[in-house]
């Protein structure tokens, strides 16, 4: 767990693909390289639990659920104006693209491409802007992973009882945010807390949560 600090962080950019692997988006650096280099200089959890994986919809609710003043949009190119006009505490960015793998496995893995370009773009605002660069994180964590395996037909699902589907990698980089990997087996429930964690008080906060 990362050293104590006091937080300067005032916005997280919480994005939330729509379902995918942490070998794709974390494990392969030639797959995403942008987000490799956020989890590189920041903090990661890497056994993050999902306890079900089947809605879209109710599984990212959960994650935000309890958070206060959460500002959704659907498209990278509205992040920097909300930022700057509406300085939400939470703007979060939901990416469905992901979902194509229900169809194609290499349409999925174009997704994750996709998804991996838009997070060097928003990375790349928020280090070119000198108040945000201070006081902005990056947070990414889908709401649940995939199967472990492609299956006969070329496509990729998320159906219960895989370990790639119930376990994904949270990653959080920006402003006194250190370097780090945690290993412990935290629920999805608890990810609302952990931002507010890091709003209120750094990643200290977020020791003490309970394990899955």
């Amino acid at each position: 767990m990362p050293a104590a600090f006091d937080s300067q962080i005032k916005h997280v950019i919480l994005i939330v693909p729509g379902g995918a692997r942490k070998k794709d988006y974390y494990d392969n650096a030639s797959l995403a390289p942008n987000i490799g280099e956020l989890a590189a200089a920041g903090f990661v959890f890497e056994e993050d639990h999902c306890e079900t994986v089947t809605s879209h919809r109710a599984c990212a609710g959960e994650m935000v659920k309890g958070l206060s003043g959460c500002f959704f949009v659907k498209d990278e190119d509205r992040v920097s104006a909300v930022l700057r006009e509406l300085k939400p505490g939470v703007l979060v960015l939901r990416q469905m693209a992901q979902d194509k793998g229900h169809d194609d496995y290499e349409e999925y893995l174009e997704a994750i491409r996709e998804m991996d370009r838009s997070v060097g773009a928003i990375a790349g605002f928020v280090r070119s802007d000198p108040i945000l660069r201070e006081n902005t994180a990056i947070v990414i964590r889908p709401e649940f992973g995939r199967d472990d395996i492609v299956n006969q037909f070329g496509q990729l699902h998320h159906s219960p009882g895989f370990y790639c589907t119930h376990r994904v990698a949270s990653i959080f980089w920006g402003a006194g945010i250190s370097r780090g990997v945690g290993r412990d087996i935290v629920d999805r429930r608890n990810f609302g807390l952990r931002i507010e964690s890091i709003l209120s008080r750094g990643l200290h906060g977020l020791r003490g949560f309970e394990s899955a």
